[in-house]
């Protein structure tokens, strides 16, 4: 652990003793920070990043498609970047046994180096599962809904952009705000995967039901049906409380 009763300056003038102690803390947490090195879990990954795309199947394959595409690319050029890392450990490591290196801090530079590769294997291991989730994901959809082409994609925009706008505008009215409404509505969309933990499901509040007593169950229905509520569910909004 670091040192708490160090000060601040006796870090920076003992910079080197305290890099150790730093670095000694970073192995000793390392293996922890492999377990959660993944930013989105994958709750967030199929409610609030797929299914949110509503159910335009379409949709939701090109979005987790763009999200692995995206993924993908960055994990490469993290992977270039700790190949150029590791080489020049290696190159520091060979200019450390030559006559006149004595003036260069080769050991820091190997330190520096040594740091950023740790940092990018938790971003990449972090990333891959992320990746590996909407791979997951996008394979069952094209499998039971696919497979798609850009053409259908594109004809499928009027709908897409209509329960978009539906949706929107059912959160307008919200009191609590149209952020939480609508992450309230993606988190209990049905889960896409068949196996999947994912499920969500808040009892019915007095906006809905005002919403409801305003616009009547149908027109209601007619929009909530765009964010993969169940018929049954939805017409449970309907029942007087207990």
């Amino acid at each position: 652990m670091v040192d708490e009763k160090v000060t601040e300056e006796q870090y920076v003038k003992n910079a080197l003793q305290q890099i150790s102690c730093v670095s000694k803390r970073l192995q000793e947490l390392h293996n922890e920070f492999l377990k959660f090195a993944q930013s989105k879990s994958n709750f967030q990954i199929e409610k609030f990043s797929v299914a949110a795309e509503g159910t335009t199947y379409s949709h939701q394959y090109r979005h987790g498609l763009k999200q692995i595409e995206v993924g993908l690319y960055q994990v490469k050029l993290w992977l270039l970047e700790a190949e150029r890392l590791n080489r020049k450990i290696k190159r520091c490591k060979e200019e450390t046994n030559q006559p006149d290196s004595e003036s260069e801090d080769h050991d820091l530079s190997i330190l520096e180096a040594e740091t950023e590769l740790d940092r990018l294997e938790l971003s990449i291991v972090g990333r891959m599962r992320e990746i590996a989730t909407y791979d997951k994901i996008c394979t069952y959809i094209n499998e039971q809904y696919g497979p798609f082409t850009a053409e259908q994609y594109q004809a499928d925009e009027v709908e897409y952009y209509a329960q978009r706008l539906a949706r929107q505008a059912i959160a307008q009215r919200q009191s609590i705000g149209s952020g939480n409404f609508l992450s309230i509505i993606n988190a209990q969309a049905p889960a896409i995967l068949p196996d999947s933990n994912n499920q969500f499901i808040l009892p019915p509040n007095q906006e809905m039901l005002a919403l409801i007593a305003q616009q009547g169950l149908d027109a209601v229905l007619k929009h909530l049906k765009v964010v993969n509520f169940s018929e049954e569910e939805l017409k449970k909004l309907q029942q007087p409380k207990t």
